[in-house]
């Protein structure tokens, strides 16, 4: 399944005052994250990438995604795996002049829960005897 999230960041959005977006998807394994940044940021937008009171990515705390024209892939195994199945985006924009807009995707596969084989009560007996 891939998610893709569009964070438009008025102009003078401070670092200090980011933004949010929250990123709601469903049980599962984040497998590949993409960070996106369009011609024109000059590295003046950022991006932040956290999981409740943590931030996940960039992995080193308090630093931000923040280029121009360049998308960063990021391979991971990063579980959904408890509610809510949610990532929280966060930007800021210290371009003086123009908005910008980020875009981050997320591919995720579900999870499949395993079966449980059980045996019907009808062959009971027929266990009771072979043993």
């Amino acid at each position: 399944m891939l998610y893709r999230y569009r964070l438009p960041i008025p102009k003078n959005t401070a670092k200090e005052s980011p933004i949010y977006l929250d990123a709601d998807m469903t049980q599962g394994i984040i497998t590949h994250v993409e960070v996106s940044f369009p011609v024109g940021c000059y590295g003046l937008a950022g991006i932040q990438i956290w999981r409740g009171l943590h931030q996940v990515w960039p992995t080193n705390s308090g630093d931000w995604f923040a280029y121009d024209d360049i998308t960063i892939p990021i391979h991971v195994e990063y579980p959904l795996d408890e509610q809510p199945y949610m990532l929280r985006i966060f930007g800021y924009n210290e371009d003086d002049k123009f908005a910008h807009a980020p875009v981050v995707r997320f591919d995720l596969e579900k999870v499949v829960a395993e079966s449980v084989a059980v045996m019907p009560i009808s062959f009971v007996p027929q266990l009771v005897e072979l043993m």
